[in-house]
C-alpha cells in the first residue's frame, strides 16, 4: 500500500494513517450496530462511548500499523463466521469470513490463535450432534476451513520459508514459550 502511495501520489504522515483511521472508525460504527441488534439501543450506546474511549482503540487507529485493521478483520471474520453456521444458505457469508481471516493472518499471524476458535467451538457442537447433522456441520466447516487455511499457508508460507532466520529474530532470541502463548 505505501509502494503505491508513493508512486502514485507520495507517502504522507496521513497517507500512512488514512487506512487505520478508516478501519477505526469503522469499528466504531459496525461494532455498535451489531451490539444494538443483539442486545438493544441503550447498551449500543453505552459500546459505543466505551469503544470511542478505548485507549487502544485510539492508539489502533493513529498507528501507521495494521491494528486496527487486523481487529476490525477478526470481528468481521466472527460476525460472517457465526451467520455462514447459522444459515443454511450462508456461502456468501463463509466467503467474507474466510476473506477477512486470510486477510488478517497475513497482517499479523499470531492472530491466527484467534481465529481458530469458532471452528474449534463449531467443531465441539458439531460433533455433540446427532450422526446426520454431525456429518452436514462438519462438512459445512471443512469447506470452509480448508480454502481458508489454503489461503493462510500460501500468504505465509513463503515468507517463513524464505527467511527462517528474520522470524526467529522477530520472536525474540527464544521460540515460543508458555509466557507468549499468555501474554
Amino acid at each position: 500500500l505505501y509502494w503505491l502511495e508513493s508512486s502514485w501520489f507520495g507517502l504522507s504522515e496521513v497517507g500512512m494513517r488514512w487506512p487505520m483511521m478508516a478501519c477505526g472508525l469503522l469499528t466504531l460504527v459496525l461494532f455498535p450496530a451489531h451490539v444494538m441488534r443483539v442486545l438493544g439501543r441503550r447498551e449500543a450506546v453505552v459500546f459505543a462511548w466505551l469503544l470511542a474511549l478505548s485507549p487502544m482503540l485510539v492508539n489502533y487507529s493513529r498507528t501507521a500499523r495494521p491494528y486496527a485493521m487486523t481487529l476490525l478483520l477478526a470481528y468481521l471474520a466472527y460476525w460472517a463466521f457465526h451467520e455462514y453456521v447459522r444459515r443454511p444458505k450462508g456461502t456468501i457469508y463463509g466467503v467474507i469470513s474466510g476473506s477477512c481471516m486470510v486477510l488478517a493472518s497475513w497482517l499479523h499471524p499470531i492472530i491466527l490463535f484467534f481465529l481458530v476458535a469458532p471452528f474449534m467451538i463449531e467443531g465441539i457442537e458439531a460433533l455433540r450432534a446427532e450422526p446426520l447433522e454431525r456429518w452436514r456441520r462438519i462438512r459445512r466447516l471443512l469447506v470452509l476451513g480448508v480454502p481458508v487455511a489454503g489461503g493462510i499457508l500460501a500468504l505465509l508460507l513463503p515468507t517463513l520459508l524464505s527467511d527462517p532466520a528474520a522470524v526467529a529474530r522477530k520472536m525474540g532470541t527464544h521460540g515460543m514459550e508458555l509466557d507468549t502463548l499468555i501474554g
